[in-house]
C-alpha cells in the first residue's frame, strides 16, 4: 500500500570529550548549538496552563473495593456518572445506536472505573479468549488516562468481554500505541442477557502522576464492532483534530498523597532449553547443548514521577515468533519488534525521532540499568548496558546489511523532552556505543508543535561520529571507515474534516551511523508531499449503502543522493472506499524510478487490497500487485506479480485458526527469476483467559533460476519450522512457557527435509511486588 568478545567496563566518558572535539566542523558547530539547546531546554521548566473544559470533579471514597464486576459497594451511588454519548465512528460525534453508562470513583491507592455496555442484541457481542494485548476485533472498553497535564502523552486500559486485558502507552508525536508497555491492574466482567459489564482497579503507583496538577484528562471509549466498526465515547472527536489526547475530557481529581506500598517489583526469571543442532552445510553430526539462565528485572517507582529499573541477563528467547516476513529481495534490512520485559517498559521515554534507538541492537547483554521521570516540564530518560556482541547496519544511500564486530560494547542512551506547552515540545537525545577501538556517537535534538487543532510541524536535526576497528574493516573489504557526519528533517501535517496533507524534506549524510538504532539508509535529500480526501455518507444515508467512506490518496517523493544523482523517485495514488464489516477496498498505482549500481531500474505497478471482518468466524486480508517490478539483488527490470492472503477465525470462546501466505514472482524477459512463497499456519485453544497451547507452522520455499542470477544460489531452497508452546500467564510478568520447536532444511545438496535443528524449552517467571 502507499503508506522495513571482550567488555569495555567503563564507559569511556572521556574519550567522549576527545572526540568531539576532533569530529569536522558542520559536526562540531552543530553539537556546539546542541548544548546550547539542552542548557536553554532544562532551564525553561515552567507549568503552562490547559486550556480544556473542565467536564467535573472525581469523588473520592476510604471503603475496601472488591473487583467482581458488581456495584455491591454503596460507594457507587456517589461514583461520577459519565455517558458515552458520541458515536466517533463511523459517525462524526452522533447519537450512538446503543446506551454505555461509565461510573467513576478515587479510591486511596486505585482509580475505579466501572461501565455498563447495553445491547440490543447481546448474541452479536464477539468475545472469546484470547492472548494478552490482542482484543482489536473484539466488543471492548478502552480507559485513556492523561494524568501528566500535556497533551503529549497518555495511557490505556482495554478489557473485553471476555475478560482479556490490554494496555498501551500513547505517544501523540508519532500517533502510535506501544503495546509493549504493560502494568499490574485489575479488572473484572459479567454478562447479563441486556449488557456486559467491565469494572477496572488501575493503581496510582502504576501510572505516572504529575502531583502539581489538579485536573486528569480522561477517555473513555466502547469498540461495538457491528455492522459498522463503531466507536463510542464520552468524549467529543473532532476530525480537523490533529491531536487525540487533546480531546479527553477533563476532570478535577482529589489530592493524592504517594503511596509507599508495593512501589517495587522484582521479577526474577528461568529459561531452560536442551539443543540439538546441526550445519548441514559442513556437517551431519549434531551437537547437543543444555542450557539453563536465571535473569532478574528490577523495578522501583522512587517517587510519583520518577522510575528506576534494572536487569541481569535478560532473556531473549524467541517464544513469540517473528512476524512473516518475506527474505528475498529486500534492498533494506528487516524490521522485527522488541519483546523483552526490560526493554518494553518505558519505552515511550526512548522513543527517538528517525529511530535512533532500537533496542533489538542489544543483543546479548549481562545487565542493563534505566532511570526515567518527570522534573516540571521535562521528562527524560536514561539506559546503560553492557552487550556481549555488536551488531550493526551498514547503511548507504541504495540499501543495507547487517554485520557484526565480534566484540562487546557499552551502550548509553540519554533521551529528554521538553513541553513548553500543549502545543510545543523539544526533545534532545545523546546516544553512544563504545568498545574495543570502536566508537559510535549520536546528539539529536528535536521538536513538535501544533498551531490550533490542524497543523503540526515536527523537525530534528541530528551528528554522529564514528569509528570501526581496523580488522573489522579489513574483514568486510566494502565498508568504510564513517567519520563523522550529520542531517536533518522537516514534516508538517494538515488535518481537516474531510482532507488532509503533508509535507517532508530530510538529509542525511553518507557518513551518518546510528549503531543503537534502525537507520537504515544514508546519504540522501529526500521530499515528499501528499494528501487525501475522504468523503462520508451522511448519516441517513448509510443503510442503504455498503461503502459509507472514499477516500483519494496521492503521494509524490524524490530521493537524491549527495552528489544530486536522483536515486528514487515515486509516484503513487489509490483510491480507497470503507464501509460494512470492517471492510476496506482499494485500488491503486505506483510508479518508481530506482538508482542500484549506478543503473536506473523503473517500476510501474498496480495493486489491490480488501479486507473485511464480517464475524468472528471469519476475517480476511488480500492484497495483490502486479507490473515491471525491480529485481534488487540484481540491479535491473523484471515482471513482478506479488500477493498475500490471510484469513482466520475464532470458533467459540476458544478456538482461533490463523493461515497466512506471502509470495512474489519475478521473470526477467519472460524467464522466471525466482518464486517466493511463505505460508505461516497457526492454532490456538484457550482454556481460559490465563492457559492456553499454541501450535506453528512456517515454511518458506524459494525456487530460483540459477542461470538468471549473478551470484550462486539453490535452485530450490525451503525452510520448515514448528513450534508447540503451552502458556500460562497471569499478568504481564508472572508466567509459565513450556514448548517444543523443530527446524529442518532441504536444498540443492539435499532434496529432501534434513533436521537442523530441534529444541526443548521452558521458561518462568514471578512478579513479586514490595
Amino acid at each position: 500500500m502507499l503508506e522495513s568478545a571482550s567488555k569495555n567496563k567503563n564507559i569511556d566518558l572521556q574519550g567522549y570529550k576527545k572526540s568531539i572535539m576532533k569530529m569536522k566542523s558542520p559536526f562540531n558547530q552543530l553539537f556546539k548549538t546542541l548544548c546550547f539547546c539542552q542548557m536553554f531546554f532544562f532551564a525553561l521548566t515552567a507549568e503552562a496552563q490547559n486550556n480544556a473544559i473542565v467536564a467535573s470533579s472525581i469523588p473520592t471514597t476510604t471503603e475496601t473495593i472488591k473487583v467482581d464486576g458488581t456495584m455491591g459497594e454503596s460507594f457507587w451511588s456517589r461514583a461520577l456518572e459519565i455517558p458515552l454519548s458520541y458515536e466517533v465512528k463511523p459517525g462524526n460525534n452522533t447519537q450512538p445506536p446503543v446506551k454505555t453508562i461509565a461510573k467513576v470513583i478515587m479510591g486511596k491507592e486505585s482509580l475505579y472505573v466501572f461501565v455498563q455496555a447495553f445491547d440490543n442484541d447481546t448474541q452479536k457481542i464477539r468475545m472469546a479468549f484470547r492472548t494478552r494485548d490482542i482484543i482489536d476485533n473484539d466488543d471492548y472498553i478502552r480507559l485513556g488516562l492523561n494524568t501528566t497535564g500535556k497533551n503529549f502523552k497518555a495511557t490505556y486500559f482495554f478489557v473485553s468481554a471476555a475478560g482479556v486485558q490490554s494496555d498501551a502507552a500513547y505517544d501523540q508525536a508519532t500517533k502510535k500505541f506501544g503495546f509493549e508497555w504493560n502494568a499490574l491492574w485489575t479488572s473484572a466482567v459479567n454478562n447479563y442477557h441486556d449488557k456486559y459489564v467491565v469494572e477496572l482497579a488501575i493503581p496510582l503507583n502504576q501510572i505516572r502522576i504529575n502531583p502539581n496538577i489538579t485536573h486528569w484528562g480522561i477517555q473513555i471509549d466502547r469498540n461495538y464492532p457491528r455492522e459498522r466498526p463503531y466507536i463510542l465515547s464520552a468524549s467529543r472527536r473532532e476530525r480537523d483534530s490533529d491531536c487525540i489526547v487533546c480531546d479527553f475530557n477533563q476532570y478535577q481529581i482529589p489530592k493524592i498523597k504517594a503511596s509507599k506500598a508495593n512501589n517495587g517489583l522484582l521479577i526474577p526469571t528461568v529459561v531452560s532449553k536442551n539443543s540439538r543442532t546441526r550445519d548441514l552445510d559442513n556437517s551431519l553430526d549434531y551437537n547437543n547443548k543444555t542450557k539453563t539462565e536465571l535473569g532478574l528485572d528490577f523495578s522501583w517507582k522512587a517517587s510519583e514521577n520518577m522510575n528506576i529499573s534494572a536487569t541481569v541477563n535478560p532473556d531473549f528467547s524467541q517464544v513469540e515468533v517473528d512476524e512473516l516476513q518475506l527474505g528475498i529481495n529486500n534492498q533494506f534490512s528487516l524490521f522485527f519488534e522488541e519483546r523483552r520485559n526490560f526493554f518494553n517498559d518505558a519505552t515511550d521515554f526512548f522513543s527517538i525521532p528517525g529511530n535512533l534507538f532500537y533496542s533489538r541492537t542489544i543483543v546479548d547483554p549481562d545487565w542493563g540499568l534505566k532511570a526515567t521521570g518527570d522534573v516540571g516540564n521535562v521528562s527524560w530518560g536514561v539506559l546503560t548496558a553492557q552487550d556481549n556482541l555488536t551488531n550493526i547496519i551498514s547503511p548507504s544511500v541504495d540499501g543495507s546489511r547487517r554485520a557484526s564486530l565480534n566484540i562487546g560494547s557499552d551502550v548509553a542512551v540519554f533521551r529528554g523532552i521538553n513541553k513548553f506547552s500543549d502545543d510545543f515540545a523539544v526533545g534532545l537525545s545523546l546516544l553512544s556505543r563504545s568498545g574495543n577501538d570502536y566508537f559510535n556517537r549520536v546528539v539529536s535534538t528535536d521538536f513538535n508543535y501544533r498551531l490550533g487543532d490542524s497543523n503540526n510541524f515536527r523537525g530534528r536535526f541530528l551528528a554522529s561520529d564514528t569509528e570501526y576497528p581496523n580488522q573489522f574493516l579489513q574483514d568486510n573489504g566494502n565498508i568504510k571507515q564513517p567519520g563523522s557526519d550529520n542531517g536533518y528533517a522537516l514534516f508538517y501535517n494538515y488535518s481537516g474534516d474531510n482532507f488532509n496533507a503533508k509535507a517532508e524534506y530530510e538529509k542525511i549524510g553518507n557518513d551518518f551511523r546510528s549503531d543503537n538504532g534502525f537507520v537504515n539508509r544514508v546519504g540522501f535529500n529526500r521530499g515528499k508531499v501528499g494528501g487525501n480526501y475522504t468523503w462520508y455518507l451522511n448519516d441517513d444515508d448509510k443503510d442503504g449503502h455498503f461503502f459509507d467512506q472514499m477516500s483519494i490518496v496521492i503521494n509524490v517523493e524524490h530521493v537524491r543522493n549527495t552528489d544530486n544523482q536522483l536515486v528514487d523517485r515515486n509516484f503513487g495514488v489509490s483510491y480507497e472506499l470503507a464501509g460494512k464489516w470492517a471492510s476496506v477496498l482499494e485500488i491503486g498505482y505506483l510508479d518508481s524510478d530506482v538508482l542500484i549500481d549506478q543503473k536506473k531500474v523503473s517500476e510501474e505497478v498496480g495493486f489491490v487490497f480488501f479486507q473485511i471482518n464480517p464475524t468472528q468466524l471469519f476475517n480476511m486480508q488480500l492484497q495483490y500487485a502486479q507490473g515491471n517490478g525491480i529485481d534488487f539483488e540484481n540491479a535491473r527490470q523484471g515482471d513482478i506479480k506479488s500477493s498475500s492472503f490471510t484469513v482466520s477465525s475464532t470458533i467459540g470462546m476458544h478456538l482461533t485458526l490463523s493461515m497466512a501466505i506471502e509470495n512474489e514472482i519475478i521473470d526477467i524477459k519472460g524467464e522466471q527469476l525466482f518464486d517466493a512463497i511463505t505460508y505461516d499456519l497457526r492454532g490456538t485453544w484457550f482454556f481460559n483467559a490465563d492457559h492456553s497451547l499454541r501450535v506453528v507452522t512456517r515454511l518458506q520455499d524459494y525456487k530460483q533460476n540459477v542461470a538468471l542470477y549473478t551470484f550462486p544460489v539453490d535452485a530450490r531452497f525451503r525452510d520448515l519450522s514448528t513450534q508447540l508452546t503451552y502458556r500460562y500467564q497471569i499478568d504481564p510478568y508472572t508466567l509459565l512457557f513450556a514448548g517444543y520447536s523443530s527446524g529442518a532444511l532441504s536444498n540443492d545438496r539435499f532434496r529432501n527435509f534434513k533436521q537442523n535443528d530441534r529444541t526443548i524449552f521452558l521458561k518462568a517467571s514471578y512478579a513479586y511486588g514490595f
